[in-house]
């Protein structure tokens, strides 16, 4: 039998061609397979051979995985993937002295919020369900005093052979809690026939694609190493552009688990409550609260900063509720039972999101980014956790952001979007680019959302089209004259001939009143929405940009865009860096918008701005950390120019050319590199309690260094003219580097010495200096 058993799995092996995917061999269990053929080959062979199976599209379930050793290869040659799942773990540990799910629902303040999820539904994602389901609710509901519920039970793909007791209690854990919770909402209950992890990615995908609700808790995960598989991440990412929202439990073990780790799954860690007289004291972290660093997933753009510097990878959880087995709750499983674990918390957060579907009128969906905007912009959104005797300041492994404060959550309204500068043209003949309607989902809708091109010159003129007018736009001055309707996700070429001021929008030929032939060009996208931030993962698309001018064609470089509201980037936030020039999503649903990236810059000449005001110059905001810097390269900028920069967190600046910088602000504790640059004029940089180094650059002209408890480090650089050189209580070193001239050099290194001492004291090092000039080429 050993040795059969071998040879089947040789065999297996041996069918798969080169490209296949077979994936955690360990468990015989379902099988995935894509299958890039006529389906119906393979639904044919299969049938034949007794095989049962379960199909979505081009993607097939099947229950052995053994049995896909006799498909011979003219069929096997189709496929294009292939994962043997393994067995998922529950996350419940039992508990001895539980509270009630009033005390905790009263401790939460989730009575506060006076709406129960009331025409949305709530999804428990389970295996194997339990056939007392119903009666079990039933007897939960009149210990509580909690309304009946409105439930159903799907099977999928098939009722389970068996009821394990270990999914019963995890069944009955889950949906008694978010009913609970959630009352006035519609529950689900999906389980699927067993505990293989592929089944459940294809019952994801069933609800996904047939969208049965608003919210899903997933209870249950593996190693993400082993569970993770492009067909899950797809199926993930597919809900959130849906607007449903997925939560899932961190685990009860010191290991990031899947589907938890999923940047588009809501990660939910555990804590202890406290309670006292009936409210909520404090939470302590539950030391086998899962979480940690994603192997998998780089970190997303949004967790910088709040404890996430030093991470490369996407953290978990976002949040946390609940979870000790020693302040878990009471539920009803044949039986009262006392039930733990971070299988407690998942459902316990999915009821507050049905909770506040209900409030707002529509689901949330993808919303994670938004905690993390919360938290650093709003008071009162989570309560801190105590951990090692004082309460944590910033996201913290096991608990994440802390435990919400849910009657907070109001969810403002706020804009959010990007602007990009495309650069300067003179006698422009026509432009062309192409432009994509908004990308529409079920459930959302935006309040408002603009998005035109500005031709910035002696007279200012805008292009492009809003919601909710639902049209094309053209204005010059505060005129507006709307024309064509905007349609979902349409692909629109947009030309524009300056002579004779006509603009043809996919053929449609409208007149304008005047475009302007020499001007700065700059795209904006703002968007208020009942949603907000990122819910939408950027639907807009704008590339194949191209200028005619007495030149030539030419083809705009592209810099990085700027935040236009209080520095925050919303769905549509940093443009890709491509051949085309595209901001948010393009139509292939890639989602590298999640993601940190560096940029590329080319040249530039001649900023022009009426009136030569300061205030219209642009910014280059850069925020990162030591392992995940926010990185400038190759910028050329030449002719009438003045640039600012101002630093918050890790920059590095790389490969610069430029004419003017009209100043660099550090934010206390920031830092900035500066690389293998040439600067012909600095007004000032001013730094506080910030690093600075400057490596193999020169500068014609640096008026001032203002700086103040920093490190200043210069290396194998040239300053021909330095004005103004006052480091203040700083540490500051020099290696082969020459100054040609330098008036004056003031410094503070000593408190309490008199300001004659002081300046005595720097004249002498600036002497020593001198002496080492051999060395150091001072």
């Amino acid at each position: 039998m050993f040795k059969a058993a071998i040879f089947t799995i040789f065999i297996t092996l041996m069918l798969i061609p080169t490209g296949f995917h077979l994936q955690n061999n360990t468990y015989h269990g379902t099988l995935l397979i894509g299958y890039s053929g006529n389906p119906e080959n393979l639904k044919s062979f299969l049938s034949s051979n007794g095989i049962s199976y379960y199909n979505i599209g081009n993607y097939f379930l099947i229950n052995d995985s053994l049995l896909f050793s006799q498909i011979p290869y003219k069929i096997s040659k189709d496929i294009f993937f292939l994962k043997n799942g393994i067995r998922v773990s529950n996350f419940i540990q039992y508990s001895k002295d539980p509270y009630t799910i009033n005390e905790i629902i009263s401790a939460y303040g989730i009575s506060k919020l006076n709406s129960y999820g009331k025409n949305f539904t709530g999804i428990v994602l389970v295996p194997y369900g339990d056939p007392q389901i119903l009666k079990n609710l039933d007897t939960f509901d009149s210990m509580y005093n909690i309304k009946k519920a409105n439930i159903s039970v799907i099977y999928f793909p098939s009722t389970p052979q068996n009821f394990p007791s270990s999914w019963i209690s995890e069944t009955d854990l889950d949906v008694e809690i978010m009913h609970a919770v959630a009352p006035d909402a519609n529950i689900i209950l999906f389980a699927t026939a067993n505990d293989n992890s592929t089944t459940l990615e294809m019952a994801l995908k069933y609800i996904v694609d047939n969208h049965l609700g608003d919210v899903v808790s997933m209870s249950w995960g593996g190693p993400e190493n082993q569970i993770y598989d492009e067909f899950f991440h797809n199926t993930i990412k597919e809900a959130a552009e849906k607007g449903i929202t997925l939560i899932a439990s961190s685990g009860d073990s010191k290991i990031v688990e899947y589907p938890s780790s999923d940047p588009y799954v809501i990660s939910v860690g555990g804590t202890s409550l406290v309670i006292s007289n009936n409210q909520y004291s404090y939470e302590t972290i539950w030391n086998e609260s899962g979480g940690g660093i994603s192997t998998i997933f780089p970190k997303p753009i949004w967790q910088i900063g709040y404890g996430l510097n030093n991470f490369t990878g996407r953290a978990v959880p976002d949040i946390s509720l609940d979870a000790n087995p020693s302040t878990g709750v009471f539920i009803y499983s044949n039986g009262l039972v006392g039930i733990g674990g971070t299988s407690l918390s998942s459902p316990l957060f999915a009821g507050m999101v049905l909770d506040l579907d209900s409030i707002k009128g529509y689901s949330l969906g993808f919303f994670t980014p938004q905690l993390y905007y919360f938290y650093e912009n709003y008071n009162g959104y989570f309560h801190k956790i105590l951990i090692n005797n004082s309460f944590a300041n910033s996201w913290e492994v096991g608990v994440g952001l802390g435990s919400p404060i849910i009657y907070n959550w109001n969810f403002p309204r706020i804009a959010f979007g990007s602007s990009v500068f495309l650069g300067n043209y003179t006698d422009v003949k026509n432009i062309q680019f192409y432009i994509r309607g908004i990308r529409s989902y079920p459930f959302h809708s935006d309040e408002t959302f603009l998005f035109y091109v500005g031709f910035l010159g002696k007279t200012n003129v805008s292009i492009g089209y809003k919601i909710p007018e639902g049209k094309f736009f053209y204005s010059i001055g505060n005129e507006t004259e709307y024309f064509g309707n905007i349609e979902n996700n349409i692909l629109y070429k947009i030309r524009i001939f300056i002579e004779n001021s006509t603009i043809l929008i996919n053929g449609n030929v409208y007149k304008v009143q005047y475009l302007p032939k020499n001007f700065s060009l700059y795209s904006i996208s703002k968007v208020i929405g009942n949603e907000s931030y990122y819910t939408n993962l950027g639907p807009v698309e704008f590339r194949n940009f191209v200028v005619t001018s007495d030149q030539g064609v030419l083809t705009p470089k592209k810099i990085v865009s700027e935040p236009i509201n209080n520095g925050i980037y919303g769905a549509y936030e940093i443009p890709f860096i491509y051949n085309d020039f595209i901001i948010g999503m393009v139509n292939n649903l890639s989602e590298n918008i999640l993601w940190p990236r560096n940029f590329s810059y080319t040249t530039f000449y001649d900023f022009v701005f009426d009136n030569n005001s300061l205030s219209k110059l642009p910014w280059i905001v850069g925020t990162g950390s030591i392992n995940d810097p926010y990185i400038i390269s190759g910028l050329d900028l030449h002719g009438k120019i003045a640039l600012k920069i101002e630093i918050k967190g890790y920059i590095v600046l790389k490969n610069l050319k430029i004419s003017g910088i009209y100043g660099i602000v550090t934010k206390p504790g920031s830092s900035i590199i500066l690389i293998n640059s040439t600067i012909i004029s600095v007004l000032g940089i001013q730094s506080m309690f910030c690093n600075i180094k400057i490596e193999n650059t020169t500068f014609i002209t640096l008026f001032s260094i203002s700086s103040i408890f920093s490190d200043l480090s210069l290396k194998n650089s040239t300053f021909y003219s330095l004005i103004a050189f006052s480091p203040i209580f700083d540490f500051f070193s020099m290696e082969n580097t020459w100054i040609i001239s330098l008036v004056p050099f003031l410094t503070n290194y000593f408190i309490g010495i008199p300001n004659m001492i002081e300046i005595l004291f720097g004249i002498l090092i600036f002497i020593l200096l001198l002496t080492t000039r051999k060395k150091d080429k001072f």
